[in-house]
C-alpha cells in the first residue's frame, strides 16, 4: 500500500520501516558467514533489492542481462538456502527461471521442456534444490535436483497463488479465483478439491497454505 517494507524485532519489541523498499514478494536467505539477506522484488524493470543483516545496507541490482529480476512466489527459498527467482536474460525484458546459492553464484537448473521462456504462476522451493511449480500452461512441474517431471494439468483454470508438498509426495495448491484448495495424492496422482460446498472450507479465495509437521 505504499508503506514500504516493515521489520519487527521481538528482542526490543520495536518496528522499523524501510521506505522505498518492498512493494512485492520478499524472501530471507541465510548467509554462509552468519546472518541473512532479505530479497525484495520491486516490480517491472526495476529489478530487485537485497538487505544485508550484518551491515544494515541495501544493494540494488540493475536491469541488465544476468541480474536478478523478481521473486516468483511466496516460498522461494529451499532448505539449503537457494533462492528461486526470475533472472534477466536480455535487454528486452525477457526473464528465465533460475536459482541463486547463498554464496551468490547461480545454479541455472534445466528448464521444463515446454517452452524456452517458462512462465511461472506459483512456485514452492523445498529440500535441497527441489521445487514444484505451476507453469503458464496450467501444468504442475516438479524438480528433483536433476530434472523436471511434468505431473500433468491441474484441475483449475484460475490463478494459483501457493503450493505445498508433504513428506509422502502429496501436493496441495490454492488460488484466489478458484474456491478452496486442491490436493494431489502422492501415490495415485488423483486430485481432490476441498471447497465450502463439500468440506466447509472457510473461504473461496485462499492465497496461502502451509502443512504443519504432523
Amino acid at each position: 500500500g505504499g508503506g514500504g517494507l516493515t521489520r519487527y524485532n521481538p528482542a526490543t519489541n520495536t518496528w522499523t520501516n524501510f521506505n522505498g523498499h518492498g512493494g512485492g514478494k520478499i524472501a530471507a536467505q541465510a548467509k554462509p558467514s552468519g546472518g541473512y539477506y532479505l530479497w525484495s522484488s520491486i516490480g517491472g524493470t526495476n529489478g530487485m533489492t537485497r538487505w544485508n543483516s550484518s551491515t544494515g545496507a541495501w544493494t540494488s541490482f540493475p536491469f541488465a542481462a544476468g541480474q536478478p529480476a523478481a521473486l516468483v512466489s511466496l516460498d522461494s527459498v529451499d532448505d539449503a538456502g537457494n533462492v528461486w527467482m526470475m533472472r534477466w536474460v536480455g535487454i528486452q525484458g525477457q526473464q528465465t527461471l533460475d536459482c541463486m546459492r547463498p554464496d551468490g553464484t547461480w545454479i541455472t537448473p534445466p528448464l521444463p521442456p515446454l517452452h524456452p521462456q517458462v512462465p511461472v504462476a506459483a512456485l514452492r522451493a523445498f529440500g535441497t534444490l527441489q521445487a514444484i511449480f505451476v507453469d503458464g500452461f496450467g501444468h504442475l512441474q516438479r524438480f528433483d535436483g536433476r530434472s523436471w517431471t511434468d505431473l500433468g494439468p491441474i484441475p483449475s483454470s484460475g490463478f494459483i497463488d501457493d503450493l505445498e508438498v508433504a513428506a509422502d509426495g502429496t501436493i496441495w495448491l490454492c488460488g484466489s479465483s478458484e474456491g478452496g484448495a486442491f490436493r494431489r495424492d502422492g501415490a495415485t496422482g488423483q486430485w481432490q478439491r476441498y471447497r465450502i460446498t463439500n468440506t466447509s472450507q472457510f473461504d473461496s479465495f485462499n492465497n496461502d497454505l502451509t502443512i504443519d509437521p504432523a
